[in-house]
């Protein structure tokens, strides 16, 4: 059975590079470029994997999506997809369990990211 994964950017350039390589992966992949829009998919449908970027419509919103989707679906693994780094200095990591407790996320990737090292977190997440 495919497994699907939501993408969830704003750079919709991005979210297509990545859907193509996962696509070729055998994922059957949506494309969201909000946490608006991504929540609004997650009510729709359950994917099997997020992978978001932090800074959506707010610095932020990645992180709330990365809650709500939680909360909704605890089991679900996140990747946090992000250029949050290079961009503000904040260096997130999920080393200790304060950070997993407020990030949300099951792994934490600084952009840019090869299309098949993402396809690889991908499939070892989902086992």
């Amino acid at each position: 059975m495919e497994k699907n994964i939501l993408i969830v950017d704003t750079d919709s350039e991005i979210n297509e590079i990545n859907k193509k390589a996962l696509e070729c992966q055998g994922f059957q992949v949506t494309c969201a470029e909000s946490a608006k829009e991504a929540l609004n998919v997650l009510n729709a449908s359950k994917p099997d994997l997020i992978v978001t970027e932090v800074m959506l419509e707010n610095n932020d919103s990645g992180f709330g999506l990365a809650k709500s989707a939680k909360d909704k679906y605890p089991e679900m693994p996140i990747i946090i997809l992000s250029d949050i780094v290079r961009k503000t200095g904040i260096l997130f990591e999920l080393d200790s369990d304060d950070e997993k407790a407020w990030i949300k996320a099951d792994k934490f990737i600084n952009k840019p990211v090869n299309p098949a090292q993402l396809a690889s977190k991908i499939k070892k997440l989902l086992g």
